[in-house]
C-alpha cells in the first residue's frame, strides 16, 4: 500500500502538486483473512488536494471513507465508481472515460489503473473543456443548418497538398443540401476528394481556378455546365469562388432556365431586328417608288390647271388635288427620313449645338414671323454628334412648338441646356407655351403616324416627333414629353455626356 512505501512523503507531496485529483481505493472484502475472493467495497487510502477540493472536503475527510458509505458524492457517482472500480479490479486492465456529475454539474475525465494491491484514480477536471467543445458543435449544427438553408448550393473544400506543398486535390469538407439536391457531388461525399469524386477535372481549368483562389486569394466567378460521375453534363450554374483558410468556398446558382430565356429572347430579338430592317428597307424602297409618279401627277396637273377656268368648280378640284399631292410628298420625304435614320448609324464628330439649332431657326424663320414668336436660346455646348441628323432633331421639335401654337397667345419658346446632377448627362429641353396635350399620350406622340389633331386643323405627317426620337436613340439617349392641355409642352433630351454647358 502506498503509505507503506519507502517514499511515501515524496509521493503525497508529488500527488498534490498535480491538477489532476488523485484516490487511491484499496478492496474491502466479505472476509479480511480471504483476500482472494470479491470485493464488495473500495475503501480510499489516500486522497490528494485536487480531490478533496472537488469532494467538497478534506484529504482527511475523504481517506478511510467506502464508497458504499460516502455521503460525498451522489447515489448515481457512487455506483458508477463503484462498477469501474470492481471492473478494473477483476480484469486487470485500465479505463478511460468521460462522464459528467450532476451534482457537481462538471464533466470529469477519469483514468483507473490496478496498481500493486489497490485501484489508481486520476481524475481531471474537463468542464471547461466540454463546455467549450459543446458551444463549437452548437455554432457548427447552426451553421449547418444555415448553409443548408440556403437557396444557393455550397461546396467548402480544404486544399491537398504534396511533398512541394503543391495543391494537387481539394478535400471535400462540407457540402448543403442544396448541392445534393441539384447533383453537383454524390450523396454522403464529405471527406472524399474532388477528384475522386470527378475524375474530369484534373486537366481541366475548373480544378486550375480553384489552385488558382486558394493561393491567391483573388475571387473568381465563371458559368459552366456540371457533369455526373460518368461524364454527362448537366444544367448551367454561375460559380463564384472565394479563398477560405487553406481552400475553397463554392457558391453556385443554378441559371439553367435564365440561360433558356436568354436565349429566347435572343432569338425574338434577332427575328425582331430582321423584321424591322425589312420594313424599313420596304418602306424606304417604296417610298423612293412613290416619288417619280407623284411628281407625274403634280407636273400634268400643273399643266391642266393652266386651261381652266380659276372661277369654275374644277379648279378647285384640282386646287384640292395640288394639297393632297403636297401632303403626299411631305410624308414620303419623311418616311424617307425615318428610314435613312435606321439604316445609317450617326457620323459622330465635334460640333457646335449652338450652331446646329440656329441654323434650325433659320430654316423655320418664316413661320416664326409669321407666328411673332419669341425664341430664347440659352449658350449651349459642343458635343460629339451627327451634325445632319441633330439638325433634323431640333427643326422637328422647334416647329412643332410653332404648329401647336395656342390661338391668340403670342407664341414663347425656350431652349435651355445643362447637365444632370451625376455630371454625366446633357439634359436638353424645348418647351413652348402651346397647345400642350393630355398627360396620358406622352408616349403615343413619338409613334409613327400617330396625330392627337385632324389634317384640317394642323398640318403634318405625323412622322415629326419619331424622328426625333429616333436621331436621340442613334445618340445613346432618351427623349420624354412632358404636357397639359393649354399649358404647352416639354421636351426633355438626355445624352450621354459628361459636359458642363458653356457659360
Amino acid at each position: 500500500m502506498i503509505q507503506h512505501h519507502p517514499g511515501e512523503v515524496f509521493i503525497h507531496q508529488l500527488f498534490d502538486a498535480q491538477p489532476d485529483a488523485v484516490i487511491w481505493f484499496v478492496p474491502v472484502f466479505a472476509r479480511e483473512d480471504d483476500p482472494a475472493g470479491e470485493p464488495v467495497d473500495f475503501e480510499a487510502h489516500y486522497c490528494n488536494k485536487k480531490a478533496a477540493e472537488i469532494l467538497k472536503s478534506t484529504p482527511e475527510g475523504v481517506v478511510g471513507v467506502r464508497l458504499l458509505d460516502s455521503a460525498l458524492i451522489d447515489n448515481e457517482s457512487r455506483r458508477h465508481i463503484l462498477s469501474q472500480c470492481h471492473q478494473v479490479w477483476e480484469t486487470g486492465l485500465s479505463t478511460e472515460f468521460t462522464y459528467y456529475s450532476p451534482s457537481l454539474d462538471r464533466y470529469f475525465n477519469v483514468q483507473r489503473s490496478k496498481v500493486y494491491d489497490g485501484i489508481l484514480s486520476i481524475t481531471r477536471d474537463r468542464t471547461k473543456e466540454m463546455r467549450l467543445e459543446m458551444e463549437r458543435r452548437r455554432q457548427e449544427e447552426r451553421y449547418r443548418q444555415v448553409l443548408d438553408t440556403a437557396a444557393d448550393g455550397i461546396l467548402v473544400f480544404e486544399s491537398v497538398r504534396n511533398a512541394k506543398n503543391e495543391i494537387v486535390d481539394f478535400h471535400v469538407v462540407h457540402a448543403n443540401r442544396r448541392a445534393y439536391e441539384i447533383g453537383a457531388l454524390p450523396q454522403d461525399t464529405v471527406g472524399s476528394t474532388l477528384l475522386q469524386l470527378l475524375p474530369h477535372l484534373e486537366r481541366s481549368e475548373q480544378l486550375e481556378w480553384h489552385r488558382r483562389v486558394a493561393e491567391t486569394g483573388e475571387p473568381m466567378r465563371f458559368e459552366t455546365t456540371f457533369r455526373t460521375p460518368d461524364g454527362s453534363e448537366f444544367g448551367w450554374f454561375l460559380v463564384s469562388l472565394n479563398r477560405l483558410g487553406d481552400g475553397v468556398v463554392s457558391n453556385f446558382v443554378d441559371v439553367t432556365q435564365l440561360k433558356k430565356l436568354q436565349r429566347e429572347l435572343e432569338h425574338k430579338v434577332e427575328e425582331l431586328r430582321r423584321s424591322n430592317q425589312s420594313l424599313e428597307e420596304f418602306a424606304y424602297a417604296a417610298s423612293h417608288d412613290l416619288q417619280e409618279p407623284l411628281r407625274k401627277i403634280h407636273f400634268f396637273a400643273d399643266r391642266l390647271k393652266g386651261s381652266i377656268d380659276p372661277q369654275s368648280e374644277q379648279a378647285g378640284m384640282f386646287a384640292r388635288m395640288e394639297l393632297a399631292t403636297t401632303r403626299m410628298r411631305d410624308l414620303i420625304d419623311d418616311l424617307l427620313s425615318y428610314s435613312r435614320l435606321s439604316q445609317a448609324p450617326p457620323a459622330t464628330e465635334p460640333l457646335s449645338l449652338g450652331t446646329i439649332v440656329q441654323q434650325a431657326l433659320q430654316d423655320l424663320e418664316a413661320a416664326i414671323i409669321e407666328s411673332d414668336a419669341l425664341v430664347r436660346v440659352d449658350a449651349l455646348p459642343e458635343i460629339q454628334g451627327d451634325e445632319r441628323q441633330l439638325r433634323q432633331l431640333f427643326q422637328n421639335l422647334l416647329g412643332n412648338a410653332l404648329k401647336y401654337r395656342m390661338p391668340g397667345r403670342r407664341p414663347e419658346i425656350s431652349v435651355r441646356c445643362r447637365t444632370t446632377t451625376d455630371n454625366e448627362n446633357l439634359l436638353i429641353e424645348v418647351e413652348d407655351n402651346g397647345i400642350g396635350f393630355e398627360p396620358e399620350y406622352a408616349e403615343r406622340i413619338f409613334q409613327v403616324f400617330q396625330r392627337l389633331h385632324g389634317k384640317m386643323e394642323y398640318e403634318g405627317s405625323g412622322v415629326g416627333l419619331a424622328i426625333a426620337r429616333k436621331v436621340v436613340t442613334n445618340h445613346q439617349g432618351v427623349i420624354v414629353a412632358e404636357g397639359r392641355p393649354g399649358e404647352g409642352a416639354t421636351f426633355r433630351i438626355y445624352l450621354p455626356l459628361a459636359i458642363r454647358c458653356a457659360s
